[in-house]
This record gives C-alpha cells, sequence and structure tokens, in this order.
C-alpha cells in the first residue's frame, strides 16, 4: 500500500504491469475478430441454405488450420467418410472462406477483391490476430 501522505511515490513504489496494447491495437483486434466471426457466419447460412450446417459446424476450427488430434483420418471417421473426401471438404469450406473474406475486404477498401491492397490487409488482420 501506497501512504497518501508521503507525497508522490517514487518509481520503486509503482509495481503496475505494463500494458503493450495501446487503445488502437485493442481496437484493431476486436475489429478483426468481429469481421472474422461476420465472415464465418455469411459463410455457415451458405452451408445451411444447402442442409449441411452440421457439417460445417464439425469443420468451422478447420477455417484456419485447426485440424482435430488425428488430423484428417480423425475427421474422415468422424464425418463418416474418406479422407480424400474429408481433404476436399475441409478445402471448399477454405475456399469459400476466403473468398468471401476477400469479398468483404474489398468492400470495405472501396475495392476490387483482387487489388494489392486487399492481401496487404489480410496480412494486417493476420498480424493483428497473431500478437
Amino acid at each position: 500500500p501506497l501512504s497518501l501522505e508521503s507525497g508522490t511515490p517514487d518509481a520503486s513504489d509503482i509495481h503496475e504491469p505494463a500494458d503493450p496494447d495501446t487503445p488502437e491495437t485493442i481496437f484493431d483486434r476486436d475489429w478483426a475478430l468481429a469481421l472474422l466471426e461476420s465472415v464465418l457466419d455469411e459463410e455457415r447460412k451458405e452451408w445451411e441454405a444447402t442442409g449441411e450446417a452440421h457439417l460445417f459446424d464439425r469443420l468451422r476450427p478447420c477455417v484456419l488450420g485447426d485440424l482435430p488430434p488425428g488430423g484428417y483420418r480423425s475427421l474422415a471417421l468422424d464425418l463418416n467418410a474418406t479422407e480424400g473426401a474429408a481433404k476436399m471438404t475441409v478445402k471448399r469450406l477454405r475456399s469459400g472462406f476466403h473468398e468471401r473474406l476477400r469479398e468483404v475486404i474489398a468492400d470495405t477498401l472501396l475495392t476490387d477483391p483482387d487489388d494489392p491492397s486487399v492481401d496487404e490487409e489480410i496480412r494486417y488482420l493476420l498480424q493483428i490476430l497473431r500478437a
């Protein structure tokens, strides 16, 4: 405890942890997470429209590369499919996600999805999420 009567504390009296996050980095990280969640929600709606919502829900962690323990073999057993079919389904999910993500970012930047600035924004988004 600090005494209120001792005047101003010197540096040795203050033991607050340093927080590397600035309001800007917190805002950017929250924005990135909200963007990814929004894209995933839209992608799920598309899978739901084709009657495959249950499949999307099972594969959702695979979108960003998180395969279950045991990899595609375990996933195939879970889905009652071959390992090749499981890989193709994950590839289809990732492809749809990446395409939709590019479109959303391009809309935000008011540009075409093939514009190089979209790639820069995706790199920045991933950098924020890794920090």
